[in-house]
């Protein structure tokens, strides 16, 4: 092709048609130039394509990670409605032995990140009409979620205490540990005000997971529903991807 036009451009010359070889001349720069642009466009396409998947790859991600989120914000409200029952079975001393154990155990709300942050990483190159997504997942990870670390360690460090008072103070730990009965362990659980206050405590931290819990919920709910819309609603929705309870 370039020998081609070397040789119209050649011809031109020896015939002397000056005139019309600048304007070839202009004419062939003009087809150069507009080559280049398509070039550029197409390449500008396929980046922005390929981009737009590497997008829709991540919000996917998301999806896994506020999908196990509710599964997990599930065990918490699980963990609050049994032991909100023992609590009022306590108050009239009808508790068995084992049943009092429920205040050495606790469920935290595990929020998962590692699409939300791979996101963050890619922030740059988030297409106009994902704009909002973003700015909800941000509201989601960051204003919503940020309680939830403070209740997830007030509880555990509510239980352990428990765990080392009784360790430190009292001489049926052993059996308390093994799960032997003892009357002492017994007698503790009725009338101790040490254990009735550890029960209080336990369960007032409890409330306030469950309660940022729920609100962390129902909002992971609805981006996962605002997710599921934008890539197509390609995959049912999880039974537990769900506002009740399970």
């Amino acid at each position: 092709m370039i020998k081609f036009f070397r040789n119209i451009r050649k011809k031109m010359v020896e015939d002397g048609k000056t005139a019309n070889y600048l304007k070839y001349g202009i004419g062939e720069i003009v087809l150069v130039v507009i080559g280049i642009l398509l070039a550029l466009q197409i390449n500008n396409w396929n980046e922005k394509q390929k981009n737009e998947e590497k997008i829709l790859t991540i919000l996917e991600d998301i999806q896994k990670d506020l999908s196990e989120d509710i599964v997990s914000a599930n065990l918490v409200f699980d963990k609050y409605v049994r032991n909100d029952s023992l609590k009022k079975i306590f108050l009239t001393d009808k508790l068995t032995f084992r049943d009092h154990y429920f205040i050495y155990y606790y469920a935290n709300l595990i929020i998962h990140k590692n699409g939300y942050l791979n996101l963050i990483q890619n922030s740059n190159s988030i297409p106009k009409k994902y704009a909002g997504i973003f700015k909800d997942l941000n509201n989601l990870y960051i204003n919503i979620a940020q309680d939830i670390p403070v209740f997830n360690e007030r509880i555990r460090t509510t239980v352990y205490n428990g765990v080392d008072y009784l360790a430190k103070n009292k001489d049926w730990f052993i059996d308390w540990n093994s799960g032997n009965e003892n009357p002492a362990i017994e007698q503790f659980y009725l009338s101790d005000m040490n254990y009735k206050n550890q029960l209080v405590s336990y369960m007032n931290d409890l409330l306030n997971l469950c309660s940022d819990t729920n609100t962390y919920k129902v909002n992971a709910i609805d981006m996962y529903r605002k997710i599921d819309t934008l890539l197509g609603n390609k995959t049912p929705v999880p039974k537990h991807v769900t506002y009740h309870l399970a």
